[in-house]
């Protein structure tokens, strides 16, 4: 019998991120056009949204950027919480401009704002008790910040 008491940790949604083994670097799973070059993510495993071809890779992006834009509101259907949900869109280094969660407070951000990748909880599965973690955008801080 094992005394682990450490309780799992999966994805929300599975094929959407990567994480380094240690958890620190979050990359998201895109498609990569092998006849355009064109990228899209979600991962696409059918046809290029860009020139209709099959020719589709998968591949990861890292998530350093700036953010475009944001909004917060009301958290609507979490009981007892008093945190305002913030919602990104941000112009990816690799070209794409992705939604994510902004896990920073909405007033702390600016437009314009360098970002990076992070992991974001977003609760407990009621069947098994596995926190359950999806990807999302923290302010980029220090070195991060300065490139």
């Amino acid at each position: 019998m094992s005394n682990d008491t450490r309780k799992s940790r999966r994805a929300l949604v599975d094929g959407l991120f990567a994480t380094a083994g240690d958890g620190s670097e979050v990359r998201l799973v895109i498609s990569r056009c092998a006849a355009c070059g064109a990228q899209s993510f979600p991962a696409r495993t059918v046809r290029c949204a860009a020139c209709s071809s099959a020719e589709l890779v998968e591949a990861e992006s890292a998530m350093d950027g700036t953010l475009y834009s944001w909004t917060a509101t009301p958290r609507g259907g979490v009981p007892d919480s008093t945190m305002p949900l913030v919602v990104g869109l941000v112009n990816l280094a690799s070209g794409l401009t992705v939604q994510g969660i902004l896990a920073d407070e909405a007033d702390a951000l600016t437009i314009d704002a360098k970002v990076t990748g992070c992991v974001i909880e977003h609760g407990v599965d009621e069947k098994d008790g596995a926190t359950l973690l999806g990807y999302g955008f923290r302010l980029a801080r220090g070195e991060e910040a300065a490139s």
